[in-house]
């Protein structure tokens, strides 16, 4: 018994089995045809792929303009809070590019109000805050985040004071 094969071109699908003949039928003709992108016909506005292959020269001019644009983006941001312990005055910065000129612009707003100022928190790209409590004990602390900072505050100002509350909070560096 032969088995039928189909002309090229054209599929072979079997049908069935009648007795011990196979009945077969050759379908619609198909082509297989290679598409080569380079000569395929692009719609309007579809975007043209083009060969790159990167290079060791394009890799040496890239790797340097790469790190400016990340360090440029995130430049550091610092921020501080001054307190006055006695009369709980406070004096505040953000967005200053060292933590020497946050801290003086921070205790000059807060010498405007009491004389005895000092510097509670400094932060860097962060969140400060400042917690006291009724009885003039306080703490402070930074954080990643607002509600962290403040959070942190409260617990450091509960080692040195009973029922302390958020006098201040302050963002630097887009936080």
């Amino acid at each position: 018994m032969t088995v039928p094969t189909s002309p090229p071109g054209y599929n072979l699908t079997k049908i069935g089995v009648v007795g011990s003949r196979r009945i077969a039928r050759l379908d619609e003709p198909f082509l297989i045809r290679k598409i080569d992108p380079r000569h395929e016909k692009r719609s309007k506005g579809e975007p043209q792929m083009r060969n790159w292959k990167p290079t060791l020269k394009t890799a040496l001019i890239m790797i340097p303009l790469l790190g400016t644009g990340a360090a440029a983006a995130h430049a550091d941001s610092f921020g501080a809070i001054s307190l006055s312990p006695a009369t709980g005055a406070t004096g505040w910065s953000h967005d200053y590019s060292s933590r020497w000129e946050a801290e003086e612009v921070a205790q000059s707003h807060c010498y405007k109000y009491a004389g005895d100022c000092r510097v509670a928190i400094w932060f860097k790209n962060a969140c400060g805050a400042v917690a006291r409590g009724p009885d003039g004990g306080w703490g402070a602390d930074w954080a990643g985040g607002r509600r962290q900072a403040q959070r942190a505050a409260l617990a450091a100002c509960s080692n040195h004071a009973y029922g302390c509350e958020v006098i201040r909070w302050q963002c630097s560096g887009g936080y």
